[in-house]
């Protein structure tokens, strides 16, 4: 019989079987018990004992937070290791009143998490004490990601093939990976901001004031994922085309957090747009020229169409050549946009040479 049981829970099989692999690597007498959801991780602590708990804070269902107060009521000595993927500023407070022994940001690394495992059994003795999870008087707060560092963290979590931040102009600004078409990236971008513009006029309607929609794109070989941040930046991610329908909901929470995150980025660095109306990610619209402006000269663009709607005037075309002389190049060039005598005869265009 293993001397310890340890329980470890996320809704993702890659973290579990992640975490799992790391503890054999202890070589230590562990029974690991992989589970899904804290409902689950309730029903077997309360048919046998567990010492230890890994659980991530955000699950379908109950979340990892309100799991520890229930099992803490059937089993008080059990030790507790929280880890999240989230940064808001409340998590470490509610952490620390839930009195875990252990808390991480993803991503981990494998020797800290393998030290706290340790330490939470008593199977290593050590000088230094755990961590704290909360802010104490004098402590300083652990640094806010940067936005290299948050794009990282969502690529790993996600699984994704590639994360681009980029602003309204579809200028990448910041990248984990890659997009699987490199060479149609340009144009993919500007057809997703297009459709990404678009959906920012539902914004206002729905009583919003900050964009919070989230287009999903599936494709042959993989996904798209699209998210505004702000007026004037987006974040796209793509997934590899076999995730299944059961891990949605875990990708669109992980870019909701993200986009939260990258404002509060923006933000710190004043570059941050309050929504104000649903222009943004909309192509720029031509402005008509003013009048006054360019010289009322027929171009012969405008002729051509003439021609097969109404026959031309003699005082139009003598306008035509006049033009065609004063846009000619020296030196017997002609100008691409001229055209031969014999070729304006034809389309009956010469003076004097109007056909019946």
């Amino acid at each position: 019989m293993a001397k310890y049981r340890i329980l470890i829970l996320d809704d993702l099989f890659e973290v579990r079987r992640m975490f799992a692999e790391w503890l054999k690597t202890l070589g230590r007498d562990f029974e690991v018990v992989e589970i899904r959801s804290a409902e689950e991780a309730l029903l077997v602590a309360s048919y046998q004992p567990v010492d230890l708990l890994v659980t991530d804070v955000r699950l379908p269902g109950m979340s990892g937070l309100e799991l520890v107060g229930r099992i803490r009521k059937r089993n008080p000595n059990i030790k507790i290791i929280l880890f999240t993927g989230l940064t808001e500023p409340d998590i470490r407070r509610r952490v620390a009143e839930a009195n875990v022994d252990a808390f991480f940001y993803k991503p981990i690394e494998m020797a800290d998490f393998l030290d706290a495992v340790e330490r939470c059994l008593g199977v290593v003795k050590t000088m230094f004490p755990m961590e704290p999870v909360a802010e104490e008087p004098g402590l300083p707060s652990p640094p806010a990601p940067t936005l290299a560092e948050r794009l990282s963290s969502l690529y790993q979590e996600l699984k994704a093939i590639g994360v681009i931040f980029m602003d309204d102009q579809g200028y990448v600004l910041a990248q984990a990976g890659d997009l699987p078409d490199a060479p149609a990236e340009s144009l993919l971008i500007t057809s997703l901001l297009s459709a990404l513009g678009a959906s920012a006029r539902v914004t206002p309607l729905m009583g919003l004031s900050t964009p919070e929609n989230l287009l999903y794109f599936t494709g042959a070989r993989y996904n798209l994922w699209l998210a505004p941040v702000g007026q004037t930046h987006a974040l796209l991610i793509a997934t590899d085309k076999a995730v299944q329908a059961n891990r949605m909901a875990h990708i669109s929470r992980g870019v909701f957090s993200a986009v939260r995150d990258l404002q509060g980025i923006l933000a710190t660095q004043g570059a941050l747009v309050p929504f104000e109306s649903p222009a943004a990610f909309e192509a720029p619209v031509e402005v008509e020229e003013e009048a006054g402006e360019i010289e009322d000269v027929p171009r012969i663009e405008d002729i051509f169409r003439k021609v097969s709607e109404e026959k031309l005037k003699p005082e139009e075309v003598n306008a035509f050549w006049d033009t065609v002389v004063e846009q000619s190049t020296p030196n017997g060039m002609t100008s691409a946009d001229t055209i031969t005598y014999d070729q304006a005869r034809q389309l009956g265009l010469a003076p004097g040479e109007e056909k019946d």
